[in-house]
């Protein structure tokens, strides 16, 4: 929930929460400094030096800077109220601090100057500028009261020579440490700061990376929840998905938590308090687990180790609360507010995946089903199919008499067409075969090494006598070669080669020519299949192994046709973790290119 900020000198209560922690390290060695300026005047008496109101300064800067740091650490109501007391206290201290040293002759100008500037890096920019004007116009109105004689100017340096004045050179000194100090610690806070950007940056590039690269959820959040962890320097983290009825946060990731705490069960929303205010859609910080009402199983926690957490909503692009997102840390007061941007990122992204992964399920869901009922009615036609054929080659192979020329033509016009419906449903059987193994977990168990040189071996034996019919010239190495293993599925290999062989026969007119070679190199077998067929027009190459996809060629050619082969082969190819390219050009052949990655050539060993 964003929150309006106050008007005045002080940024937001988060921005406070996350600033003023450094301001009041710093407004200690200003209490310090003022109390030492105080000693050093009662070590050196009988100057116009007065210890006593510095002293009395010091020790107020440094009352009040413990009463503002006790109510940040608890987080109260007052806060906006103390870093206005807070901010008006610096002006009156380093007025005074300003008179009591010398008015313009102080040595403590620059380091009042450096105060001012680290104060106006983290306080909002009306802020700073605002203090900026009114600390320059309390020291010339200092200057010009002095001026006047209306106040009395303390001369501490006398008609001595400065470099020969102990109190100058005491003075001066301990403004240059003071002034380095605060230079020291600044660039140390900022680049601090500078680095956990940094770091903060470099995680969510590398969950942006992930989630762009996978689909899977538990991968997704449990990246996610190691990198927000690790740049949050928290020791773990927990993502808890909302159930359908939002009743109920059930586990999806963790990331440093153990068995135990995990099995633990749902959380149940309206119980848990902190959970409750995410899946609102406010984050939430617990400073001390130990003293917070707001967490539900506290034992558990402690038992854990865990002290503090940072706690956020996981949101879809349209608003609706996904999940919570909780990161832990062993250290009490770990997280502070400065952290809820990050944390906000992290949840974005979280929401991000979830919607993608979810979509991506949905549709996948849509496609297996999609799949199982092409595989059923498919299966269902393939019976009835194969009794019409053996039914029509009674008659055409004579067993139920004598036919006539017009019979027998049009009973092989029928056998034409089954020939080709049965290999439409072969086909089609295929493809939802092979979609719902790539569309379901992966199982590397179900294949197995395979011989190449054995495959192509009976797929040559099995289309030569077609080729002959042909008078196509049909030529393969196959003869001349080791046993060449790929990990596959023995039938899945035997459909490529088989596929890739009879288009290339298929396509080539009589007289033509086919060759069907392996070869290899240390890493992949190459299949190639290459004709001198009709060839296949530039334009149609991008569509090529899309289903039902035909070239105009080729319909032309062979009107009767799948159309499947090709997406088969690729749908294959790929599940073997390989690839397949085509070179063609129309009227002038093709040459198909099955790359697989190679296991082992020569002898399978036992």
């Amino acid at each position: 929930m964003e929150r309006q900020a106050p008007p005045g000198l002080v940024p937001t209560t988060d921005e406070l929460l996350a600033n003023f922690r450094v301001l009041i390290f710093w407004r200690w060695i200003t209490g310090a400094g003022a109390v030492s300026l105080a000693a050093i005047g009662w070590l050196a008496p009988g100057a116009a030096f007065r210890p006593g109101p510095l002293l009395a300064i010091g020790l107020v800067h440094l009352a009040f800077n413990g009463l503002v740091w006790r109510v940040i650490s608890e987080r109260s109501k007052v806060l906006s109220l103390a870093a206005y007391l807070q901010v008006a206290l610096d002006l009156v201290t380093f007025g005074l601090l300003f008179h009591l040293t010398g008015g313009v002759e102080s040595p403590l100008t620059l380091y009042l100057m450096l105060h001012l500037f680290g104060t106006g890096l983290l306080l909002s920019r009306a802020a700073s500028v605002v203090l900026v004007f009114a600390a320059t116009g309390l020291m010339s109105l200092i200057a010009l009261l002095e001026y006047r004689q209306v106040i009395a100017h303390v001369n501490l340096w006398g008609p001595t020579s400065l470099y020969r004045n102990g109190w100058f050179v005491g003075t001066a000194l301990l403004a240059f440490l003071l002034s380095t100090l605060f230079l020291v610690l600044l660039s140390i806070t900022v680049a601090a700061r500078l680095r956990r950007r940094q770091r903060e940056a470099i995680a969510l590039y590398e969950v942006a990376q992930t989630i762009s690269s996978t689909l899977d959820v538990s991968e997704v959040l449990n990246h996610l929840l190691e990198s927000c962890a690790r740049t949050l320097n928290a020791s773990a983290g927990i993502v808890r998905l909302l159930s359908a009825d939002g009743n109920t946060l059930e586990y999806a990731a963790s990331y440093g938590l153990s068995e135990t705490y995990i099995e633990k069960g749902n959380v149940d929303v309206a119980h848990s308090p902190m959970d409750l205010l995410a899946v609102k859609g406010q984050p939430t910080i617990i400073e001390d687990v130990r003293t917070d009402e707001r967490v539900m199983y506290k034992n558990a926690m402690l038992i854990e180790g865990i002290r503090s957490g940072l706690v956020g909503p996981i949101r879809s692009f349209d608003g609706r609360t996904l999940g919570v997102l909780r990161v832990y840390s062993k250290t009490p007061g770990h997280f502070s507010a400065g952290d809820l941007p990050f944390l906000a990122a992290v949840s974005a992204l979280a929401g991000s995946a979830l919607n993608n992964a979810l979509q991506y399920q949905a549709l996948t869901q849509i496609d297996e089903a999609k799949s199982r009922f092409l595989r059923t009615v498919t299966h269902e036609l393939r019976a009835p199919v194969a009794g019409a054929q053996s039914l029509v080659r009674n008659f055409t192979q004579g067993f139920l008499g004598e036919l006539s020329d017009q019979q027998r033509e049009v009973l092989e016009r029928i056998e034409g067409r089954l020939d080709f419906l049965q290999e439409l449903i072969t086909d089609l059987l295929d493809l939802a075969a092979g979609r719902e193994r790539y569309l379901g977990p992966a199982e590397p168990a179900e294949l197995d090494l395979v011989d190449a040189t054995e495959c192509l071996e009976g797929v040559v034996a099995a289309f030569r006598d077609q080729a002959r019919a042909k008078a196509i010239e049909f030529d393969s190495n196959v003869g001349h070669l080791p046993q060449l293993w790929v990990r596959a599925d023995r039938e899945g290999l035997r459909r490529i080669l088989a596929n890739l062989v009879s288009n290339a026969i298929k396509y080539t007119p009589q007289n033509g020519r086919v060759q069907a070679d392996l070869s290899w190199d240390e890493n992949w077998l190459e299949f190639t299949v290459s004709d001198s067929g009709i060839g296949i027009p530039q334009e149609d190459l991008p569509h090529l192994f899309t289903e039902f996809y035909r070239a105009k060629n080729a319909r032309q050619s062979q009107p009767l046709g799948t159309g499947l082969g090709l997406a088969i082969v690729k749908q294959l190819v790929t599940q073997f973790e390989g690839q397949v390219t085509v070179r063609s050009s129309e009227g002038e052949g093709s040459t198909f290119t099955v790359y697989l990655p190679l296991q082992h050539v020569g002898e399978r060993a036992a």
